[in-house]
């Protein structure tokens, strides 16, 4: 999967979050969330200098890293 700069931010990067969050979680994710992994990617694209795919990187790790994966006895 390829991510071209010019999509950070774009509706397509809303579309792609948002199938990614689904996909992880099993359940259709709330809008705060999809806005919260564009942010996060537009802010380390943009004020940290981290490449589009970098910071995609990161994205996947956050959202495999939620609390909904923590298994509690």
């Amino acid at each position: 999967y390829e991510i071209m700069p010019s999509l950070v931010g774009s509706e397509m990067c809303i579309r792609d979050r948002r199938l990614a969050l689904s996909r992880a979680t099993q359940r259709r994710p709330t809008e705060q969330e999809v806005q919260r992994g564009v942010s996060l990617i537009d802010a380390l694209v943009q004020e940290e200098k981290t490449s589009p795919r970098k910071a995609l990187k990161y994205f996947c790790l956050l959202t495999l890293n939620l609390n909904e994966f923590l298994f509690q006895h």
